[in-house]
């Protein structure tokens, strides 16, 4: 699954968010244009956090 996080207000990319596949523990983190891959299966939930935003 690859996608993109955003801050929810202005939409800019956010660097450096942590996103997990909570069924796996699996992670990554985004990169400079808020992008990220990681291997997750249809039904899986992805949490995102970021230091100074909301989980």
């Amino acid at each position: 699954m690859t996608g993109t996080v955003t801050d929810y207000s202005d939409g800019i990319p956010l660097l450096g968010a942590s996103v997990v596949v909570l069924e796996t523990n699996l992670g990554v983190a985004t990169d400079s244009d808020g992008r990220f891959t990681v291997e997750a299966q249809e039904g899986q939930t992805l949490l995102v956090s970021r230091i100074g935003f909301p989980t």
